[in-house]
């Protein structure tokens, strides 16, 4: 499987991130990180914290998905997982979502259920918005 991180000026996330990934990753695993010309020493700490990540460090900020993409073109592997720096992975989620993708060939994306650090699901999908979708969104009123 394949890892790609996009990164700016985020090197505590990026930390966590990368150390939750080195607990439930298999080594065959490719982790990269697209470090989008951070000014906090991002790309430096993990060149030194983590040597088996491949670092791509881009001299300016390109965005989300231009990162994304450059990750993605250093990826050869069948599966390929797109996380932000401060997604902490579950020991047993990525196994779990290529097991389900190759049990569902049909699928060709999966997404995970994702939870705030208080245990609570956050929600990552809703209908075509609206004005009434971005007035009850993330408001009390919605749970």
């Amino acid at each position: 499987m394949g890892i790609v991180i996009p990164s700016w000026n985020t090197w505590e996330l990026t930390r966590a991130c990368l150390e939750t990934l080195r607990a439930c990753t298999p080594r065959a695993a490719r982790v990269v990180v697209v470090d989008n010309g951070s000014e906090d020493g991002s790309a430096d700490c993990i060149a030194a914290e983590f040597p088996e990540v491949e670092l791509i460090r881009n001299p300016d900020n390109r965005g989300f998905a231009i990162a994304c993409n450059q990750g993605l073109e250093r990826v050869t592997e069948k599966y390929a997982f797109l996380l932000n720096t401060d997604t902490e992975v579950a020991p047993d989620a990525l196994a779990r979502l290529v097991a389900f993708l190759e049990a569902h060939p049909e699928h060709g994306a999966v997404a995970p259920k994702l939870i705030h650090a208080d245990g609570r699901t956050q929600r990552t999908c809703m209908a075509f918005p609206t004005r009434r979708t971005a007035w009850w969104f993330g408001t009390p009123l919605e749970k």
